[in-house]
């Protein structure tokens, strides 16, 4: 069940109202609450999500496929789109903000705004930092929007 919600987290098919987003947002939740995936197994699994997604390898993608397609494109097209970058980053809010402990909790939030801070020290970011540092901004961002971080 989980292999196939990180598909539909980096999804760009899914926008925000519509049914299948909020499903997706309420089953992650109730995965962190009921403790059926750990807080950190899951947080880690929509970082590596969105690593093997930003480097071209999808888990649900054949291997033909998978080297036909990086074969024939160039980077850009490997990456991560706005619309997929978005939806994962309200996945990782929502997991964020229902961590078992306030630990946890914290310590995600400190993770992503040291990332931002230590990047905008930064001259230039290449491409797949640029991907990681809005994913992180709009997550921390969702994270904002659904309670109070100060």
């Amino acid at each position: 069940m989980l292999s196939p919600a990180l598909s539909l987290s980096t999804s760009a098919l899914l926008h925000d109202g519509l049914p299948a987003h909020a499903s997706l947002l309420k089953l992650f939740e109730e995965l962190v609450v009921s403790n059926t995936v750990s807080f950190t197994e899951l947080w880690k699994a929509m970082e590596d999500r969105f690593n093997d997604t930003q480097s071209g390898f999808d888990a649900n993608t054949s291997t033909s496929s998978l080297l036909t397609r990086q074969s024939s494109t160039t980077s850009t097209t490997t990456m991560m789109s706005r619309q997929s970058i978005s939806n994962l980053s309200k996945c990782m809010a929502v997991v964020a903000v229902k961590a078992p402990s306030k630990d946890e909790m914290e310590g995600v939030i400190t993770n992503l705004v040291n990332y931002l801070q230590s990047a905008c020290e930064q001259e230039s970011l290449q491409s797949e930092e640029e991907a990681k540092f809005q994913l992180y901004l709009l997550t921390t961002g969702e994270i904002g929007q659904l309670m109070n971080i100060v």
